[in-house]
């Protein structure tokens, strides 16, 4: 299922039932990372999962209270956040998977996965996992404002094109792909 959603509206209803990958899309700035980041704060506890060789978290394995387990994938740690982190793609899906293999709801995001619409597919079709894509709808210049936001708090000057954004901004062709691709 293609949802449609606006940062702020979406809470943790949606990973509430078991066994749920949950794939977050938009282009940067649209608000992924912060709701991940919503996520994870209504569990009791997140411990960070780290793989050899790497220095930051692949991954959080957080719990509710009432024991209920949630698999995240990616670092968020920092402003900018989620798969974007791990090294590669291929890496990232086999963290979804090895989340959903071991019974845990899954959440994840960022723009290389959410690109890559062949693997979410996969998910599903040869690994049987319930996947739910919540595309973020954020405007433009919304997107614009919190990329030069983050830029800003780096002090990162270097200039944002507003033709990248768009490039990227994906939300009118991605509904269509992911319904042909059976999701």
């Amino acid at each position: 299922a293609v949802l449609s959603a606006i940062p702020g509206r979406v809470g943790y209803r949606a990973v509430r039932e078991a066994g749920v990958i949950v794939n977050l899309r938009g282009t940067h700035g649209s608000g992924k990372s912060t709701i991940v980041r919503g996520v994870m704060a209504a569990y009791a506890a997140c411990e960070r999962r780290y793989v050899p060789d790497r220095r930051r978290p692949i991954g959080y394995t957080c719990t509710r209270p009432d024991g209920r387990p949630l698999w995240v994938v990616g670092h968020y740690e920092m402003p900018c956040g989620g798969c974007d982190t791990i090294p590669t793609v291929d890496m990232a899906y086999e963290q979804i998977r090895a989340g959903a293999d071991s019974g845990h709801d899954v959440i994840f995001e960022g723009i290389l996965v959410g690109h890559d619409v062949r693997r979410c597919v996969e998910l599903r079709t040869l690994f049987g996992h319930d996947v739910t894509v919540i595309l973020l709808t954020t405007s433009l210049e919304a997107c614009l404002a919190a990329a030069r936001d983050r830029r800003t708090g780096r002090n990162d000057d270097r200039c944002l094109k507003a033709d990248n954004f768009q490039k990227r901004a994906y939300a009118k062709s991605l509904p269509a792909r992911m319904e042909t691709a059976g999701i």
